[in-house]
C-alpha cells in the first residue's frame, strides 16, 4: 500500500510491485521499481514518514532534498 496525496490529506491505495531495476548514470546509481494499481501518472505519493500516517491524515508537503531529474 502507498499513500496518495489528495489536497491536504492522504488516501491509502493498494499497489503491486513488479520488476526492480538498478540504473547507473555516470556517478549516480538509481534504484527503480515498477508499481501497478490505482495510481495515475502525476499522482503524488508519500515517500517519507508514511509509517505514522492513517487514512485521511492531514499532511504538509515539504520540498525534496534530492536533485530534480527535469534538467534543473
Amino acid at each position: 500500500k502507498v499513500f496518495r496525496v489528495e489536497a491536504d490529506k492522504v488516501k491509502q491505495v493498494e499497489v503491486k510491485l513488479g520488476q526492480r531495476l538498478t540504473v547507473s548514470n555516470g556517478n549516480q546509481i538509481e534504484n527503480w521499481v515498477e508499481v501497478s494499481g490505482l495510481l495515475k501518472v502525476g499522482d503524488l505519493i508519500v515517500v517519507s514518514g508514511q509509517n505514522s500516517l492513517a487514512e485521511n491524515s492531514s499532511i504538509k508537503i515539504r520540498p525534496s532534498n534530492t536533485p530534480s531529474n527535469d534538467g534543473d
